[in-house]
């Protein structure tokens, strides 16, 4: 009776294995999945314009000058680069960044180059206009914003004496960071 009852137990164990062997590749070779998508979207934040400052503009106080002004690195670096020649003398720039995309942005970092930018030099740059966590949209109406940089020739120097120099010229980076918003 041992025996008999053994041999019973041996063969229904084997075949809950058999079973589960064969469901195992049935659901195995029967799962298929098909099917396409496409993206449609399209990511296009830059910067569209830098326009400097003139003399006839009133945005140079002084005698500023500005040596260039350039979209850099993916179009969301803009540098610039002023030359003064007193204490109190300024320039400002317009910069205009534009969002041709499909997607909402949401600016994440402003930053200058932290190796040009010192606040005692006697050369100063900063920013208005423009503050982190903006959204630019995509529609036409909210898809951009203009803001100013400003480049200031320092009136007092923390610490510090003028330069001597008849001319000082400093060169600054700005950086925009965008994420999808």
């Amino acid at each position: 009776m041992e025996l008999k009852g053994k041999n019973l137990l041996i063969g229904l164990l084997v075949a809950v294995v058999f079973l589960m062997a064969v469901g195992y590749a049935a659901f195995a070779n029967q799962l298929q999945i098909n099917g396409t998508t496409e993206i449609n979207s399209k990511w296009d934040v830059h910067i569209e314009s830098i326009t400097p400052g003139t003399k006839e503009g009133g945005t140079i106080t002084g005698n500023a000058k500005n040596i260039f002004a350039k979209v850099e690195d993916r179009n969301l670096k803009a540098s610039f680069k002023a030359e003064f020649t007193s204490p109190g003398d300024s320039i400002s720039y317009k910069v205009r960044v534009v969002n041709g995309g499909t997607l909402p942005a949401k600016l994440t970092n402003i930053s200058f180059t932290d190796d040009e930018i010192d606040q005692d030099d006697a050369i100063v740059y900063t920013y208005s206009g423009i503050t982190k966590g903006s959204v630019l949209g995509i529609q036409s109406n909210d898809n951009f914003i203009e803001f100013t940089v400003t480049a200031t020739y320092k009136d007092v120097i923390e610490g510090q004496s003028q330069p001597s120099s008849d001319k000082l010229e400093k060169e600054a980076s700005l950086i925009l960071t965008y994420n999808q918003a």
